[in-house]
């Protein structure tokens, strides 16, 4: 088992999206630094954001309109900051959510099979080098190649 100290060396602050010091330069950084990597990999790359899971990806891609099959380098910088803020954001909500005593956040894409934008179908699948499923509107949500 680790100790604290070990933990404490593994956990940079500064990519923790629900840490204070949490640096959006630094992460936007990071990203730049994978150019090749899907922004479906890049949003649950632990190196680039500390702590956002499979749902929290698939949400903030929906909200901000990025398809994650989307080329990580292919996306504006003011864009990509976007995606981030929203990470953050929607971690924020489920954990208010949380403390309300409500396990469940609030999904607009994630396993529904119906687009609340637009009314068209969802579609899901792995991709990636994470292999981890997407859900995407293909109407809604512009890929970025």
């Amino acid at each position: 088992m680790m100790a604290n100290r070990e933990v404490a060396q593994l956990h940079d602050p500064a990519l923790d999206v629900m840490d204070g010091r949490w640096d959006e330069e630094r992460s936007l950084a990071r990203a730049r630094e994978k150019p090749d990597d899907l922004i479906c990999d890049t949003l649950l790359d632990q190196e680039v954001l500390a702590g956002p899971g499979n749902l929290i990806k698939n949400e903030a891609l929906f909200t901000e309109r990025v398809h994650p099959a989307s080329l990580t380098r292919c996306i504006p910088d003011e864009k990509l900051r976007r995606l981030f803020r929203e990470v953050r954001d929607f971690s924020f909500r489920w954990l208010e959510r949380k403390r309300q005593g409500s396990r469940k956040p609030v999904v607009a894409i994630y396993q529904k099979g119906t687009c609340p934008a637009c009314g068209g179908k969802v579609r899901s699948g792995r991709m990636g080098r994470l292999d981890r499923i997407s859900f995407w509107c293909p109407a809604c949500q512009q890929e970025y190649r």
